[in-house]
């Protein structure tokens, strides 16, 4: 499913405002509590190959996403959460399918559990002298939207070929029952090339 790996050049960690060395104290007057979500992100271009299959237009998507998550928090953490939104993206008028770790076919769903997902792997590394996990996930969408004619297929993929400003936004988490903590967030762009 994935042609190879390397590292891209230039790629640096966005790291989220919940990224950070120490915990981010909430103030509470009965109980002093400490919350937080250190995730940081990798997110290197992302990547959707379009080809044309009679008067399919299909857009195959590796999503390519690292975490870099503090090693006591994922250690005891019950889940660490990943998920997208394509609505910046050409992507968010197609449905999807992907392959569960299982291998069941779904239709416009993606696990957001990394728990229930096969992860490419992990590595210990170090952010600014902190110690941190890098998780690697890679995981395929299948986006396709059939057309009348493979005209009408062909024209789709051409504009969809000149978008220039596209992106895709991630959000990551730690499972908690305080609902009150945000997720932390980045933003990756997208690059459309024709098979």
């Amino acid at each position: 499913m994935l042609a190879g790996c390397g590292k891209e050049k230039n790629v640096k960690p966005t790291v989220s405002s919940r990224d950070i060395a120490t915990s981010v104290p909430v103030q509470s007057t009965s109980v002093n509590t400490t919350l937080t979500y250190n995730v940081g992100f990798e997110l290197p271009v992302q990547k959707v190959i379009t080809l044309i299959d009679k008067n399919t237009l299909k857009m195959v998507y590796n999503e390519t996403v690292n975490l870099l998550v503090d090693p006591s928090e994922y250690d005891r953490a019950w889940g660490l959460r990943l998920t997208e939104n394509f609505s910046s993206s050409a992507l968010a008028s197609f449905d999807y399918t992907t392959v569960t770790k299982e291998g069941h076919v779904t239709k416009n769903w993606v696990d957001e559990n990394l728990n229930n997902v096969i992860l490419k792997g992990k590595a210990d590394t170090s952010v600014n002298g902190v110690k941190k996990v890098k998780v690697k996930i890679e995981r395929a969408f299948t986006f396709t939207k059939e057309y009348t004619t493979p005209q009408l297929a062909i024209a789709e993929q051409n504009a969809i070929l000149a978008r220039q400003n596209d992106i895709i936004s991630f959000a990551s988490f730690y499972y908690s029952e305080d609902k009150k903590i945000s997720p932390a967030t980045a933003k990756a762009q997208v690059i459309y090339v024709k098979n």
